[in-house]
């Protein structure tokens, strides 16, 4: 009886991967091959690799032209929503209510090498405690982690903002307010703790993404941390390919700090 009363106990958990063909630095970035299979679903099968996650939604818009990516669902064993363009929480309450989810696990669909690891790890952290969101402090690899959410939170998130046109970056909406959500900032294990980018937005990130997997030879099956940690160990100059590159809400500060500034909630 008591096994029975924890299994309906456990949470709904799904995570869901937003993406969309418009990008300006790399044109249909998500459908660019990487050893002969698209990014998006290289992020896709290392997220249908988080064992602790029930179900991956791949959350794109409902513009005409996204629609291609519903030949992107790793054959079907991914979801798949559509919703707004311009408001990405749009498409995580969607995906939240056709799946009655209780826990959202946030990859974007620029990262074909998301650790499905570092996701066990922040989710069953998550489930330790009450908070509304939980996620890696910094410190890790840029592409590699995730955030956890409540569906509530998210949904008090819409309540409180008829209109979040910048939750393309949904963790500053939590972050910037403290005093509605309470976060769970976690410090990973020092293995995971990396300098190399493992995100593409550039030219030079798919060619290191085409290094990695075309040298170990991976094809449809998820990559694992370990064999990543172990290939730019041994090949150090690989790692440089992408170095030049930037991380605009990092390195740009008067974005960061329009997005510090449209992400606060303000009582009306």
């Amino acid at each position: 009886m008591n096994s029975v009363k924890h299994e309906l106990m456990k949470p709904k958990i799904i995570t869901v991967i937003p993406c969309r063909l418009k990008s300006s630095r790399l044109p249909q970035k998500a459908i660019q091959p990487i050893y002969g299979i698209s990014s998006i679903q290289r992020c896709l099968l290392n997220t249908l690799a988080i064992s602790s996650s029930q179900a991956s939604v791949l959350a794109t818009t409902t513009n005409p032209e996204d629609q291609v990516l519903m030949r992107h669902t790793v054959n079907g064993q991914a979801d798949f929503v559509c919703g707004s363009e311009s408001d990405v929480l749009d498409r995580f309450l969607k995906a939240i209510e056709r799946h009655r989810a209780d826990i959202v696990l946030r990859v974007t669909g620029d990262c074909p090498v998301a650790s499905y690891e570092i996701a066990d790890f922040l989710i069953s952290r998550h489930i330790e405690t009450d908070a509304d969101m939980t996620f890696a402090k910094p410190g890790f690899a840029v592409g590699t982690s995730c955030e956890v959410y409540t569906a509530g939170s998210l949904l008090r998130l819409r309540e409180r903002m008829p209109q979040t046109l910048h939750s393309e970056y949904l963790i500053y909406y939590f972050l910037n307010n403290p005093e509605v959500f309470k976060l769970n900032p976690i410090l990973l294990p020092s293995h995971y703790h990396r300098t190399w980018r493992l995100t593409l937005d550039e030219q030079s990130d798919l060619e290191l993404f085409e290094h990695i997997f075309s040298n170990l030879k991976i094809d449809w099956r998820a990559i694992s941390f370990s064999e990543i940690v172990n290939f730019l160990t041994t090949h150090p100059k690989a790692a440089s390919i992408n170095s030049s590159s930037k991380l605009r809400y990092v390195h740009d500060q008067n974005f960061a700090a329009y997005l510090n500034k449209v992400t606060r909630i303000r009582d009306r």
